[in-house]
C-alpha cells in the first residue's frame, strides 16, 4: 500500500498539484488512501473512505488475499475477474443480463 501511495504522490507531483487534496479510496483504495495520509499528511486536506475499513485484514481475509495474489500471478487479471464475478452478481443475472456480465468481465480483466 505504501508503494501505491508513493505512486499517487508521484502523480500529484507530475501534475504539479502542490496544494493539499481530498483523496478518496474505494474498497482496497481505502487502504491506499490511509497509507497516503499516514505517509504524506501535509498533502491531504480530507479523506473519503468508501466501502473499506481502517483495520488490517483478519487472518482468514489475509489468506484469501494471498490466494488471490497467487491466482493473479499465475493466471493474470482475467482469472481474478472470473473469481470475483460470482460475488458481484446473482446467479440469475448470467442468464437475464449476459451483456452486463461480459462488459464487467472485460472491464475487470483490463484493470
Amino acid at each position: 500500500m505504501d508503494m501505491l501511495a508513493e505512486d499517487c504522490l508521484a502523480l500529484l507531483d507530475y501534475l504539479a498539484i502542490t496544494a493539499p487534496v481530498v483523496i478518496c479510496g474505494l474498497s482496497m483504495g481505502g487502504y491506499i488512501t490511509l497509507a497516503f495520509y499516514r505517509n504524506f499528511p501535509a498533502r491531504v486536506s480530507g479523506l473519503i473512505l468508501a466501502a473499506t475499513r481502517a483495520s488490517a485484514d483478519s487472518p482468514a481475509a489475509q489468506e484469501n488475499r494471498d490466494k488471490a495474489i497467487g491466482l493473479a500471478q499465475q493466471h493474470g487479471s482475467p482469472a481474478i475477474a472470473e473469481s470475483m464475478l460470482p460475488k458481484m452478481f446473482a446467479p440469475g443475472t448470467y442468464n437475464t443480463h449476459p451483456a452486463l456480465i461480459t462488459e464487467t468481465r472485460a472491464m475487470m480483466a483490463q484493470t
